[in-house]
């Protein structure tokens, strides 16, 4: 099922993650297709920066991971140390050294 997330779910989700918001953003990706119009990402960068300027970096994570998810990415190499506590089966998360270790 194509879902798509307002931009009050998703600043809930993101700005003030609890269990049920978790649950209910890995259903959306994971289970489901979220489906992010360029107005509500514009929207949820909008808001963020004007009411939860140091919260950002999260909403960034958030599209980076998505955009990943969506695409299809087997793999994600990034040397950002925000990544490092991210538990995602795919894409797997490396780093620049990890990559070039391993492939």
């Amino acid at each position: 099922m194509r879902v798509m997330l307002d931009t009050n779910v998703l600043i809930s989700a993101i700005i003030f993650p609890n269990a049920r918001m978790d649950n209910l953003i890995y259903k959306a990706v994971l289970d489901h297709q979220l489906v992010l119009s360029s107005y509500i990402i514009e929207e949820l960068l909008e808001v963020t920066r004007r009411k939860f300027p140091d919260r950002i970096k999260d909403v960034d994570l958030f599209l980076i991971l998505y955009s990943a998810i969506i695409e299809g990415v087997d793999l994600f190499v990034t040397g950002d140390d925000d990544f490092d506590n991210v538990e995602i089966e795919k894409p797997e998360i490396s780093t620049p050294s990890e990559f070039l270790e391993k492939y």
